[in-house]
């Protein structure tokens, strides 16, 4: 099984340019690229991945456990109702970090 890379670009120049800059990184075999016009959400979901993963890292410095910090999780994928947060770049994005 190989590595595949994946991406999301956050433009709104237009659809023509989006594309444009998502073929100029975009490879099939190797790099996804996901192009999405939500610059805002894209931000959004960086800042408050952040908040999610410093929370994470104080659950396991104070020992809570595992279901602590899967409880922390689960509250914030289910308090966010916006599909932004649901692409690559929200959840994905989060479990990673």
């Amino acid at each position: 099984m190989k590595e595949v890379c994946e991406s999301t670009l956050a433009s709104s120049f237009g659809q023509s340019a989006d594309e444009q800059t998502r073929d100029i990184f975009h490879d099939e075999k190797t790099f996804h690229v996901q192009n999405v016009e939500d610059v805002a959400g894209n931000e959004a979901c960086g800042a408050l991945k952040n908040v999610v993963a410093l929370s994470a890292g104080f659950v396991d410095d104070i020992g809570l456990g595992s279901n602590t910090k899967g409880a922390l999780m689960l509250f914030w994928g289910t308090s966010v109702r916006d599909s932004t947060f649901f692409e690559s770049f929200g959840m994905a994005y989060l479990i990673t970090t």
